[in-house]
């Protein structure tokens, strides 16, 4: 009998532990598929202010470009509209909710996606810092040097947000793999700037 007591208390620890790692592998999944539902809502708020910012860059760089606009009156319109459109949108902290969520995204994607679509992901957020950078505080470095073609449409800045949607949901099930800055540049400076319309196929790696 005790030799039946002993059993039958093994297989109940045995059992015991089998549904402790059961259930911990199963809140370490919810955990994981929450942040990654996180970082694909974040995703979609970045998208939503593209249209604004797209506005105000397309202001500022016709500001700037005088073989576009050789008349001084015309060129000064541009940056009265701009500066008025800058200021309603320091108004509602924009700069700083976007670069808030830019930074967020970026922790989430290194942690939880996987590794094509953390890529993606990447350089979707160093566009925007870039183009942050260049309406807020007009600097232009950033620019000239990741995205010297300008910036997307809104139309193929939706196109791509569409293809990150489907990733997301393919990725609920993946763990996350480590992605080198090379690798995020290599595809920003190439494929990402292709499937936006900034680059044709054969202008790849130059």
């Amino acid at each position: 009998m005790e030799y039946l007591n002993a059993f039958i208390a093994f297989i109940a620890i045995g059992l015991s532990a089998i549904a402790i790692y059961i259930s911990t592998k199963d809140n370490k999944k919810q955990i994981t598929v929450g942040k990654i539902e996180e970082a694909y809502e974040i995703t979609i708020l970045l998208h939503s202010s593209y249209p604004t910012l797209r506005h105000l860059y397309e202001l500022l760089d016709n500001y700037y470009n005088p073989l576009q606009n050789t008349d001084p009156v015309h060129r000064n319109s541009y940056y009265k509209l701009f500066n008025e459109h800058k200021v309603k949108c320091e108004e509602r902290n924009m700069y700083y909710s976007i670069y808030k969520q830019i930074f967020r995204l970026n922790v989430l994607a290194h942690s939880y996606l996987d590794k094509e679509t953390k890529i993606q992901v990447l350089a979707y957020t160093e566009l925007y810092e870039s183009l942050l950078s260049f309406i807020f505080t007009l600097n232009r470095m950033s620019q000239q040097a990741n995205f010297k073609e300008g910036y997307p449409t809104v139309k193929n800045m939706s196109k791509f947000v569409d293809n990150l949607e489907s990733n997301f949901i393919n990725i609920i099930n993946l763990g996350s793999e480590y992605v080198s800055r090379r690798e995020i540049r290599n595809y920003r400076m190439n494929e990402f700037k292709i499937k936006l319309g900034l680059k044709n196929i054969d202008e790849e790696n130059i």
